[in-house]
Order: structure tokens, then sequence, then C-alpha cells
């Protein structure tokens, strides 16, 4: 990989009206991209160049406009209704690509779609600002918006059809990703930087690439391909994360009594939506054995959300949709633990609002408390951030 993971670069401030134009734009796009409603970014006060009468009230009507335009253009692109996960694609055997990556590489998979990067870039959510080059996945957003950082490559995965936006793209081409059908966008994205995005209509997938200034990001480009699991073990399409298992997942002894029983020596945690891989992480040594202790040590039972507010519930079987109200009960975590020998045992893990909350191996149950919800956040990240207050299910 050819890209620059040092070096912050400065880029001389656009002017107001183009500052304000850029960050109102790129607030649509996150809004697009994310689970919940974004809030109206913080623009930097601007001072005038020269007052004058009427001048407040003037700007508060233009940026009122713009803001409307925003909300229209941008919000209902997110109602993409009731999509369902693919069939499962990808290599034979185990599922997990055989494609050579060096051991300064990582390869970053979501929903199926993956794309190979410097081992050092981290992968992460929205951040308000950037240290290095960066993989982001499509978490709930911060009341912030950064600078370019043109000297960083930054990589965004969402779930959207319009990773770009539509008066920003310069030129569009039909391709294939490992025999998937793809689109190829060009144009250029936040705060008017180069960029390119793959959309994959049958992963419900997409990819956005702005490469660090003077970079082409065709290495990353080439890079991209389709996996039927990650490189942390997690398959990239489940079906068992529409509710807690109705019995034991394992056969291994001492389940009725520990969420993980016995000695495990490594474990998968995969967050999904709608039944597609958002994030993985493999645990192994003393983060394990933490992981472990805190899930073990919770309470037993499930629980309840005291209040639903706006949230909208899936069916019961149905692993849930995209749609924007639906989409906060979409999401699980399934948790695959390994042992020296005899067969794993997984737990489906649920932190929203509807139905019952909280992790079970199918023997026995654990209730979503605070340290349970922190643990899966911290551990595979969280597309609807932090839940509402819960009670013991009765």
């Amino acid at each position: 990989m050819r890209q620059n993971t040092a070096g912050q670069g400065n880029p001389e401030s656009p002017e107001p009206d183009a500052a304000l134009d850029a960050r109102l734009a790129d607030w649509g796009r996150l809004a697009r991209s994310a689970v919940a409603d974004q809030p109206v970014p913080e623009l930097p006060a601007v001072p005038p160049r020269r007052p004058a009468p009427l001048g407040w009230q003037l700007a508060a009507g233009v940026l009122t406009v713009v803001l409307a335009a925003a909300i229209a253009v941008g919000l209902p692109r997110v109602l993409d209704k009731d999509r369902r996960p693919p069939a499962p694609h990808g290599p034979a055997g185990n599922g997990i690509s055989t494609a050579p990556v060096g051991p300064d590489l990582q390869v970053v998979t979501f929903h199926g779609l993956s794309i190979t990067v410097p081992a050092s870039w981290p992968v992460t959510g929205y951040g308000c600002s950037l240290t290095s080059s960066v993989v982001e996945l499509p978490v709930g957003a911060p009341l912030c918006l950064r600078p370019a950082h043109p000297g960083f490559t930054i990589v965004q995965f969402s779930s959207v059809s319009e990773p770009m936006s539509p008066d920003k793209v310069t030129s569009t081409r039909s391709t294939t990703i490992s025999g998937l059908a793809a689109t190829r966008l060009e144009g250029s994205a936040y705060l008017g930087r180069p960029a390119f995005a793959y959309v994959v209509p049958e992963l419900h997938a997409s990819v956005l690439v702005m490469p660090a200034s003077g970079q082409t990001g065709q290495d990353l480009a080439d890079s991209l391909r389709v996996d039927t699991a990650d490189a942390h073990g997690c398959t990239s399409t489940v079906t068992d994360v529409a509710g807690m298992p109705g019995s034991a997942t394992s056969s291994r002894a001492g389940m009725a009594e520990a969420l993980i029983p016995g000695e495990p020596v490594s474990a998968s945690v995969c967050r999904y939506s709608v039944g597609l891989l958002e994030q993985g992480r493999e645990l192994s040594g003393p983060a394990l054995r933490s992981f472990t202790d805190t899930v073990n040590a919770l309470p037993p039972g499930l629980s309840r959300a005291t209040q639903l507010g706006l949230i909208k519930c899936r069916e019961p079987d149905s692993v849930g949709s995209f749609d924007r109200e639906l989409r906060p009960d979409s999401e699980a975590y399934r948790i695959e633990v390994r042992y020296s020998d005899g067969p794993p045992v997984v737990l489906i893990a649920r932190l929203g609002q509807c139905g019952d909350l909280g992790i079970s191996n199918g023997a026995r149950t654990g209730q979503r408390t605070d340290d349970l919800m922190m643990l899966l956040i911290h551990t595979a990240g969280s597309g609807g951030g932090i839940p509402g207050a819960v009670r013991p299910a009765s």
C-alpha cells in the first residue's frame, strides 16, 4: 500500500460561503449514513466583512433555506425499505479469503465487502479529528465537523446507495467486485476533496475513498473483494441473530452454570445489522479472560426497556430492516467462543429497545447491565449509540 500514514495537511481555509456549503453538505451525507438523526452541525462563527443593517436576519434566512434543502435531499435517502441479507458469496472452504496479506496490512470487511489497508490505520467510527489515515465504519457521528485533512487517506464504509452527494459526482461506470455487480463513482466529497466510491447493491454496502494528496488510491480500489467472513472469524451473513437462542447452542458441559463455561482460547465478537456484519474483533489471552469474567458475572435473566420512545420494533422472527425506524432494533451481537478441544459456544446479545435484551447461550441468560453494554460497545462498536434504561424482565 502506498498510502500516507503520517503528516497532517493544512489546507487554506475556504471562503466563508464555500465552507458553510461544504460543511452542510457533509452533515447531510452523515445524516444519510447514520442510524439516528444527526444534529445540525455547529458551524464556526465568521465575523462579517462589514456591518450591514439586517445582516443577521438575511444570514439566518439563507441558513434556514440551506438546512431545509439538506434535510429534504439527504434524510429521505435513508429510508431504504425492508432490505434482507443477501446469499453468502466468496471463496469456498471456511469462507475466509485466502488472498495473501502481508504482516504490515489488514483486511477490513463490512457487509462482506473487504478492502486491504496498512495495519497501522485505525478502524473506528467518525471522529472529530484525525492523527493518521483511517478506515471509518458507520456508527453514530458526534456533534462536530473536522478539517479536510488532505494529508491522510480516509476510507468510509456505509450502507447507503449514494455515498457521494449526487451534485459532486463527475463520472459513473458499472463494474464488478468478486463477480457481484457494482458501480464506481468519481468526483469530490468532504470539503471538495477528490474521492471515488464503490456501491455493491446486493451487499447493501458502499465504500468511499478520499486519497491523500498526491495519491490516486488505485491500490485500495484494486484490493476490493467480497468475503464470506472477515479476518476475525465473523461470518458476513447470519440468520441466527433475530432473537435469543431457544436452546443450548452447544453440547459443551457447564453452559447452564456459566454463559461462557470452561477455559476458552479465543472468541470472535461480531456485530450485525439486519444480519449483515458491520464490525468484528477476535479476542484471546488477557482480553478474552476479562471479557469472560465480565459476562459470567452478569445477573441471570433478561431485561426489557422501560420505554420505547420513537423506536419501531421489528417482527419477532425477523433479522430486521434498514428502514430508518426499524434499524435500531435490527442490531445484534454474535459471540463464538472456541476451546482447545470440543465444540464452540455461541452467545447472542441484544442491547437495543425492543423485546428481550441481554445475552444468552441458550441454556443461561444474563441481563443487559451497563457492564455488558459498555463491554460490547468497546469490543465491537455500536451503530445505535447508547440505548435507554432497562428493567429486569418479569
